[in-house]
């Protein structure tokens, strides 16, 4: 009996640290970015996002401001901030709102280091699919090859 409450409690902590890519659209004056975030744990997740028919990319974090997977109020949407840094030199930190409970129908708006706006949505995978032309993003394991340093 022991051992299979451990089996649970392992099942239980897995599932509850486990996550699925969520995908972007980020749209800005110098372009449109398409990209990922995946969680690592409760209250951050790495970022990938790639500029339309172009060689550009940027990687980034995601900060909630509250742990995704409280108890109380999972629908309601909590504050985050996403800070990117692009191959091409491009800054951006953004503002951002996401379910607290799936880190689920994130938004926000963003600026670069010009003062340039960005609007940012979430989609879909098979729209994602569909508009970026792409068909996953491979997030690296080894941070020191990041482009933000954090």
């Amino acid at each position: 009996m022991k051992k299979l409450q451990i089996i649970f409690l392992m099942l239980f902590i897995a599932f509850n640290t486990s996550a699925c890519n969520k995908y972007l659209v980020v749209k800005g004056n110098s372009g449109v970015y398409y990209g990922a975030f995946n969680r690592r744990d409760m209250i951050h997740a790495d970022a990938k996002l790639y500029k339309f028919n172009s060689d550009t990319f940027c990687d980034g974090v995601i900060f909630l401001n509250a742990p995704s997977r409280a108890i109380t109020f999972k629908q309601d949407f909590v504050e985050a901030k996403m800070f990117l840094s692009c191959n091409d030199g491009k800054l951006i930190d953004s503002n951002l709102q996401f379910r607290k409970g799936s880190y689920d129908r994130g938004f926000g708006e963003g600026v670069d280091q010009l003062n340039h706006k960005y609007v940012i949505e979430e989609i879909s995978k098979k729209e994602f699919r569909e508009k970026s032309n792409m068909k996953n993003i491979e997030f690296i394991n080894d941070k020191s090859e990041s482009l933000i340093k954090y």
